[in-house]
């Protein structure tokens, strides 16, 4: 008897569910046009944190982080790219905004112990206030609100942020905090580059990180 031939079948990739919507987030490059590491006198070291949160749904939600460290090597001003360009890929609500929030703080770091104190606060987008820099009078704002007023911005809003009451910039002592940016994302985004500029305040540092966000309905 001949064998019965099996009918082949084919696998589905799973989207996101009926509703939502994902999006990506790389890191292209982060160009150092000034880079210090103040009484050290090397190398600076460079980490990006970078968060995103779901406004599709009653309160802001994280749906993704990452924290990169990167190594410059040559004379400034000049461009390192990292190792690997995808930071994380998330599912958000696509709710009646259909809006996410993209955080990104930038630290020199020289211990690392506030680069993972603020890092591991980054699920809780209530610890974070900000406003933007170029306001008239400093009115800090939950991040839902600046992202919503810098829908799809380019380059992205540079704003200071408060830490838990605190102003980052007092608060961080064993890193240096260069900058922090907020965006706000209309899902899905379709392949946008966005500029984040980061500059302290003494302007020895004056980074750009460049992301690339995509995504697809569901």
């Amino acid at each position: 008897m001949g064998r019965k031939k099996r009918r082949g079948r084919t696998r589905r990739t799973p989207g996101p569910p009926a509703g939502h919507r994902t999006i990506s987030v790389r890191l292209l490059s982060l160009e150092i046009a000034r880079g210090d590491d103040g009484l050290l006198g090397g190398w600076p070291e460079p980490v990006l944190l970078i968060a995103a949160y779901d406004l599709g749904g009653p309160v802001p939600a994280i749906v993704g982080r990452s924290a990169v460290e990167l190594r410059p090597c040559e004379r400034f001003p000049s461009v390192v790219v990292p190792a690997t360009e995808l930071l994380f890929r998330a599912r958000c609500r696509a709710g009646d905004a259909g809006l996410a929030a993209i955080l990104a703080i930038a630290l020199e770091r020289d211990s690392g112990r506030d680069v993972e104190r603020l890092y591991a606060d980054l699920p809780e987008p209530a610890a974070f206030r900000a406003w933007q820099i170029e306001s008239a009078m400093p009115a800090p704002a939950p991040l839902d609100e600046i992202a919503r007023a810098t829908i799809d911005s380019t380059p992205a809003r540079r704003v200071n942020v408060i830490h838990r009451g605190r102003d980052l910039r007092d608060s961080c002592s064993s890193d240096v905090v260069v900058g922090a940016c907020v965006l706000g994302v209309a899902l899905p985004p379709t392949s946008l580059d966005v500029r984040l500029p980061f500059v302290s305040v003494d302007r020895r540092n004056d980074w750009t990180a460049v992301l690339r966000l995509g995504g697809a309905a569901g």
